[in-house]
């Protein structure tokens, strides 16, 4: 809101400041800045109740950041404690597995050592039955041989 100019004599009040002591050099400073004074924009000033509540907003909001920062160190212990229950249990878990994975592999040496007797035991009896047909075989063989040489003497002598 501006208010309505009035003309302001420079001269007038040049001589008037002459008249009360003033050089003429100090007069037409002083004069020269009541000038400009007047053509400031005084709208563009900040009330006194204007700055009292920015200055209660700056506060309040001090006190926001206060709490945030409160509430920020909070959540970092939190977040802390988390992360030493997690570490703690992932390394139960990790703990948990090597043993686990000790008994299996003792399980798994143990069932192959016993597979391996199996494949022998088997491989043996195979090599048994083999060596024991083959001795049927043969045996067989001379069976029928010495039957058919028996036969074959008896339509020779006859």
């Amino acid at each position: 809101m501006r208010q309505e100019q009035v003309n302001f004599d420079t001269y007038k009040y040049v001589k008037d400041f002459e008249k009360a002591g003033f050089k003429l050099e100090q007069a037409e400073a002083l004069v020269q800045t009541i000038s400009a004074s007047r053509d400031f924009d005084l709208s563009r000033l900040a009330t006194k109740d204007q700055i009292f509540s920015l200055e209660k907003d700056i506060h309040s909001t001090q006190k926001n950041i206060e709490s945030l920062e409160k509430d920020i160190k909070s959540l970092d212990k939190d977040i802390k404690n988390l992360e030493e229950k997690l570490t703690a249990k992932i390394d139960g878990v990790e703990e948990r597995l090597r043993s686990e994975m000790k008994a299996n592999l003792a399980e798994m040496k143990a069932s192959q050592s016993e597979m391996k007797a199996e494949i022998a035991n088997v491989h043996n009896a195979i090599k048994e039955t083999s060596l024991s047909n083959l001795r049927w075989t043969i045996g067989t063989i001379f069976t029928l041989f010495g039957i058919l040489l028996g036969v074959a003497y008896k339509i020779l002598a006859h």
